[in-house]
């Protein structure tokens, strides 16, 4: 019979730490499971690292407030600065010149003189006096009656000193008088030039609503930007007074068979000085041209009105081309 000895086992100390391991792991592991996983330890202070870069920002930022402060003085130094400009240099000094006393030229605008002491038709009379105007300006009492009795007329005059009725009332007073009445089937009887599409439509305007007080007339004007169809059309129907621009009516004057100037009675050139300045001395010629062609010797018949605010040597050549004897008015 075998008999069995107790086996001893000798713990060095190496084996207890290695156990005492063990047992923290486990004791950790347990709290672990307990109370979570453990908070990360936030050191208390910086390293030097960081502190060096601290610094340095502290430093930067005192630097950009100092050339701040120094950007604020030089701009106020500057303001007070009293500062000249020149292209050139050496300029001379510019001469003191005397003011000297002027005598300023006051003329006369309204007369005395109503549109009623005038021999036109008291329904035009009554119509102007509803539009506003009861006394007339110094250029309609030296102006219309020349125009009224068939005279051709040249008129100096400034602008807005009421040449629109200078030549707007005659011309309507000679069309409602005439017999047999006027249709629309008998064309252009006046026809009046202008420089502007402003100035034909304001002219223009001012002719619809004088006509009032004889609907049979009918006005028409021409300008550019409008469509040629609706003005060719306009021109069909039959227009008495037509108020063109001279470029529109020079292109209805090769392209459009309905229009004919043959009955044209009374012409006017208004601001005539401004039709030369932009340039139509060529296109004015060519219509007055086409109108003494197209009348075939009726052109003593018809009746040339010029406006302008000055009397140049081209407005004098311009007046020159009618053949009649002229009445000036300046």
């Amino acid at each position: 019979m075998v008999t069995m000895q107790p086996l001893t086992i000798n713990i060095k100390d190496d084996d207890n730490q290695n156990s005492n391991y063990f047992s923290d792991y486990h004791k950790k592991r347990k709290e672990h499971l307990m109370n979570g996983p453990p908070t990360k330890r936030v050191k208390s202070g910086l390293s030097e690292r960081d502190k060096n870069d601290v610094n340095s920002f502290h430093a930067t930022k005192t630097v950009f407030a100092d050339n701040e402060e120094k950007d604020r003085q030089d701009k106020a130094v500057e303001s007070k600065r009293e500062i000249v400009v020149s292209l050139f240099t050496g300029n001379p000094d510019i001469p003191y010149i005397p003011k000297t006393n002027v005598c300023r030229k006051s003329e006369k605008v309204f007369s005395e003189d109503s549109f009623s002491s005038l021999n036109i038709a008291s329904q035009i009379i009554s119509n102007v006096e509803k539009l506003g105007f009861k006394s007339m300006t110094v250029v309609q009492q030296k102006s219309i009656p020349p125009i009224l009795e068939g005279k051709d007329t040249l008129v100096k005059s400034q602008t807005g000193s009421g040449k629109t009725l200078t030549y707007a009332l005659p011309i309507i007073h000679n069309l409602m008088m005439r017999t047999p009445r006027v249709q629309r089937s008998d064309g252009v009887l006046s026809l009046i030039i202008v420089p502007t599409r402003e100035l034909a439509l304001q002219s223009y305007q001012w002719f619809e609503k004088l006509c009032k007080s004889c609907v049979w007339v009918v006005p028409g004007y021409l300008i550019g930007g409008e469509k040629k169809k609706a003005e060719k059309a306009r021109l069909r129907k039959g227009i008495n007074i037509l108020v063109a621009t001279p470029g529109r009516l020079i292109d209805h004057l090769h392209h459009t068979k309905s229009l004919s100037l043959s009955n044209v009675k009374y012409l006017v050139l208004d601001e005539a000085d401004r039709l030369l300045d932009m340039g139509y001395e060529r296109s004015v010629t060519s219509i007055l041209e086409t109108l003494t062609e197209q009348q075939e010797g009726l052109s003593e018949s018809r009746q040339t009105v010029m406006l302008s605010a000055t009397l140049s040597a081209g407005v004098e050549k311009l007046a020159d081309m009618g053949k009649r004897s002229k009445v000036r008015l300046l």
